[in-house]
């Protein structure tokens, strides 16, 4: 019995791009992982369905390991936040790191930060283990919890204001850019806190959103509490609660889009970080107050993503959404087409159509 695996994220858009430019695929015909293989005549190129990622192993180690990229980035001569890297030699406990990151929360002011804080897994994704440090009482209940995640590596980073943007680089290119606004409630006079919470996250249920958002995760009840509420008291109409103190789209954040906007001094910048490490596709998180004002050039680059998402939620309408998303990934599938083929282009392609 064939056991063909179709994958639900990347995959089922690159086989219709396969068909549509007469590419021929094999897709994996295990229960093992969901895989394909794109079949150019110039050389085969594997995919997973998620993560969907086309750079070199070497690049992609580099990017899932936040404090080697940070490292590279910041001695390449790009400006990214002040930050210390503690490394645990058991992993069983964490008697040889709780003592490091206490010697180091104690003297700040040597390092030239303060409070608030981030601290973060260097090599999980998608907001996961990522914690705001207000003060040395958040700091201590933070690394008592390290042991809840199976990573060696753990930064602490000065928090840095401004408005969050992803930046996605293909070859150089800049073909999406959005501003990523964090998690929030607004109040309706009737709703408890709670009770606006649970229907967000039933609405993004509703809208299909590929990574549900959890209401025990204790983050949101922090954000919750810090800004002076519980979660059984009613908002009033119109009073906005930050639910997330990062604007991952994972953990229930929103987008603007910022393509079109994006000025040249961004797109240069994104270009150069892309080559920098080696990427062929990337997504650029960066904090900065615009990319859009040519008289706005500070920024800080938190992290490079070597498989972004392309499914930014920018659209409502499922359709539009899905028709946004598909254009994305054929971008990619073109430049894999031109890249891989000696005799298949897009204009060879869309002639035969």
């Amino acid at each position: 019995m064939e056991k063909t695996s179709y994958g639900n994220y990347a995959l089922p858009v690159i086989i219709k791009l396969a068909e549509k430019y007469k590419v021929e695929y094999l897709l994996n015909d295990t229960y093992t992982g969901k895989c394909l293989m794109l079949m150019f005549d110039k050389q085969n190129v594997v995919l997973w369905d998620s993560p969907f990622n086309i750079n070199h192993s070497a690049a992609i180690k580099v990017c899932t390991n936040k404090d080697i990229c940070t490292s590279f980035l910041k001695r390449l001569g790009f400006n990214v936040p002040v930050s210390e890297n503690f490394t645990r030699r058991s992993t069983e406990q964490n008697s040889d790191l709780i003592p490091l990151m206490y010697e180091f929360l104690g003297n700040l002011s040597s390092y030239n930060i303060d409070y608030p804080l981030i601290l973060k897994p260097s090599n999980l994704s998608q907001g996961t283990g990522i914690v705001k440090l207000s003060n040395f009482e958040d700091a201590k209940k933070a690394v008592q919890h390290l042991n809840d995640y199976k990573t060696k590596t753990f930064i602490i980073q000065e928090f840095i204001k401004g408005n969050d943007f992803r930046i996605v680089v293909l070859n150089g290119e800049v073909i999406q850019a959005y501003e990523r606004v964090p998690f929030s409630i607004t109040g309706n006079g009737t709703d408890s806190v709670k009770d606006l919470v649970s229907k967000k996250i039933e609405q993004f249920k509703a809208d299909d959103r590929d990574k549900p958002v959890d209401i025990k995760d204790e983050r949101l009840w922090r954000c919750v509490a810090n800004a002076g509420f519980k979660p059984t008291d009613i908002l009033d109409v119109g009073k906005t609660i930050k639910l997330q103190d990062i604007a991952n789209l994972s953990l229930g954040g929103t987008s603007k889009d910022c393509t079109i906007s994006i000025t040249n001094h961004f797109k240069k910048l994104s270009a150069n970080i892309a080559k920098s490490l080696g990427l062929e596709l990337c997504g650029i998180d960066i904090l900065a107050d615009s990319i859009s004002d040519p008289q706005k050039t500070d920024y800080r680059i938190l992290e490079v993503n070597s498989a972004p998402g392309l499914d930014n939620y920018l659209y409502a309408n499922p359709n539009q959404q899905e028709k946004y998303v598909e254009l994305l990934y054929e971008k990619i599938f073109v430049y894999l087409l031109n890249k891989y083929s000696s005799h298949k282009t897009i204009e060879d392609s869309e002639e035969k159509e």
